[in-house]
């Protein structure tokens, strides 16, 4: 250990934790060869430099810039931050870590406290490699008050499974060039960058068993790699977070073994995002990883992913909204499952929507799009879903409308609209293949539009009206249930059969109307109310666990097939 702040010569003596302060000027450099064979090694002042190389094989290497600091071999962290001091203006550049050389241990820690917030505090433009103990990842922390910026090489890559890397500051910027890479043999690691899952905000989403401090700026400059990929293994796990602006326009890669799982990444931000950037989350023959983009309010559309200027590596927000452009989120979910999510905090409503058009080509495994908005959802032009690809759309606070067409191609997966208290209007000329769930709740109206044939997946809604209107027949494969005392459902299909024979749970009245030799069949496991209801010439079958009765007439065209009522132990009026 080397330091020029001051140390008791009791706590020395004792060989016990060293609580170290003090506000010399002085600064250590390393311009040669440092090598601990069973050690750890530790230099401390208010500028620390190494431009040579420093290896501790089988223990902890750590460089730290300030005036306070506590060393110790208790938990995971060995170089402990005090609160901060004045700083003493020592060394060129003010309170600083600055690695050109190359730095080899099982842990590796460099941090640097006090001073200007947003002033250099990290600079690693060399190597940083973190090789564990007994080929088992290992832990690297590049963590500081102000600046870190990363343009060399950062690596926790093992034979097992991938070590764990933290990069995090009040800003952070990731260089073109960069490598920051935590590969495993087997299972990817995790790389935390300016924070943790959605911010540290639900510590049962952390990823650190320690809390990783927000950055309030982080840039991930195009160039820039990152990586967390398993070999034989799943995909490992990559945050990328800010409290205020996110500008990531690198490449993510954690890709898993044959017949694995690709892994999870998470570029997002408390404030504004600008996603222009890739992320690789396959695995050959084996489950696809997860994207999660997470801005307050966002807008998909032709425009730049961008809303603000890049100077000096900053990304500086000039608007609230942001934008995810439609070429980078089709590549996206060419690469992984997307997750849009915004947040219920801040200024802004948390809103998604599609300003232009949109369509993707997903991988063999097939991808989806979900859509998760604090406030309301709006498709504001066309979206297009491929034959494997599948969307699930979920709003808060706000309605999920349209005003494009949505279309699926033959043999899509499942939609699902989810709106809370709100409404559901999907009444444009759309293109649903697969099965549509929707789910409200409150006294809001649903209304789903269909040009082609309708299969209703299982939905549950409120007690405001249910109106499905379909070009082709109307089936389903899973029950339909609304709250009491619900509106009129509507069910209009054209020339064309109503089939709707699972154990629903209608509590308004059910209209139905066809056209055609097509027949009619409802089951419904309450007592049902009967709407005004013109149906063809086919059969009309209805089958109810409680009384029938009806609200309107019911008119069948000439020459009509059977009709059958059935109500059980219960009227039929």
């Amino acid at each position: 250990t080397a330091s020029t702040l001051d140390v008791s010569n009791t706590e020395f003596l004792l060989g016990k934790d060293l609580n170290l302060s003090g506000r010399s000027g002085a600064a250590i450099a390393n311009l040669g060869a440092i090598e601990a064979s069973a050690g750890n090694v530790y230099l401390i002042a208010q500028q620390v430099t190494n431009a040579g190389s420093i290896t501790a094989a089988n223990g902890t290497v750590g460089l730290a810039a300030g005036t306070q600091f506590t060393l110790t071999q208790n938990g995971t962290d060995h170089v402990l931050l005090g609160a901060p001091g004045a700083s003493a203006g020592g060394g060129a550049g003010g309170v600083a870590v600055l690695n050109s050389g190359t730095i080899q241990a099982a842990q590796v820690e460099l941090k640097a406290e006090g001073g200007n917030l947003y002033a250099l505090a990290i600079n690693n433009t060399g190597v940083v490699r973190a090789t564990g103990v007994q080929n088992a990842g290992g832990r690297i922390l590049l963590t500081a008050d102000g600046t870190v910026d990363v343009s060399g090489t950062v690596d926790a890559d093992a034979k097992a499974a991938g070590g764990q890397i933290i990069v995090t500051g009040a800003n952070v910027n990731i260089e073109s060039g960069a490598v920051i890479s935590a590969n495993g043999g087997t299972h990817g690691g995790t790389v935390l960058i300016g924070g943790d899952r959605a911010g540290g905000s639900n510590s049962s989403l952390d990823l650190s068993s320690t809390p990783v401090a927000n950055a309030e700026h982080t840039t991930v400059t195009a160039g820039a790699r990152i990586s967390a990929n398993g070999a034989s293994g799943s995909g490992g796990d990559v945050v990328v977070w800010s409290n205020d602006t996110t500008d990531f326009e690198g490449t993510i890669s954690a890709r898993g073994g044959e017949g694995t799982s690709g892994g999870f990444a998470e570029v997002s931000s408390h404030g504004v995002l600008n996603f222009t950037g890739t992320a690789a989350l396959r695995a050959p023959d084996g489950l696809m990883g997860n994207l999660l983009l997470d801005p307050e309010n966002v807008t998909i559309s032709n425009g730049a992913t961008f809303n603000g200027s890049l100077s000096g590596g900053t990304f500086t927000p000039t608007g609230n909204n942001s934008i995810l452009n439609v070429t980078n989120l089709e590549t996206a979910l060419g690469l992984s499952n997307v997750t849009v999510t915004t947040g219920l905090t801040g200024a802004q409503a948390g809103n998604i929507t599609l300003a232009n058009a949109l369509t993707w080509v997903p991988p063999g495994g097939g991808s989806t799009l979900s859509l998760n908005a604090a406030g309301g959802v709006f498709f504001n032009a066309a979206l297009t879903i491929p034959a494997n690809g599948s969307l699930s759309v979920t709003s808060g606070t706000g309605a999920i409308t349209q005003i494009g067409a949505i279309t699926q191609a033959a043999g899509a997966g499942a939609a699902s609209f989810s709106a809370g208290a709100n409404a559901i209007t999907l009444t444009q000329a759309n293109h649903f293949t697969g099965a549509v769930s929707l789910s409200n709740s409150g006294a809001n109206n649903v209304s789903l539009t269909n040009a082609v044939a309708t299969k209703l997946g299982a939905s549950s809604v409120g007690s405001g009206t249910l109106t499905v209107t379909s070009t082709g027949a109307i089936t389903q494969t899973g029950a339909i249930t609304q709250a009491a005392g619900a509106g009129i459902t509507t069910f209009k299909a054209g020339a064309n059969a109503i089939t709707l024979t699972q154990n629903n749970d209608f509590t308004g009245a059910v209209v139905l109307s066809n056209s055609g030799a097509n027949n009619v069949s409802l089951t419904n496991a309450a007592a049902t109310k009967l709407g005004a209801s013109g149906v063809g010439s086919g059969t009309l079958t209805v089958n109810s666990t409680g009384a029938i009765t009806q609200t309107g007439a019911i008119t069948q065209a000439a020459g009509a097939g059977i009709t059958t009522f059935k109500a059980g132990a219960n009227a039929i009026t």
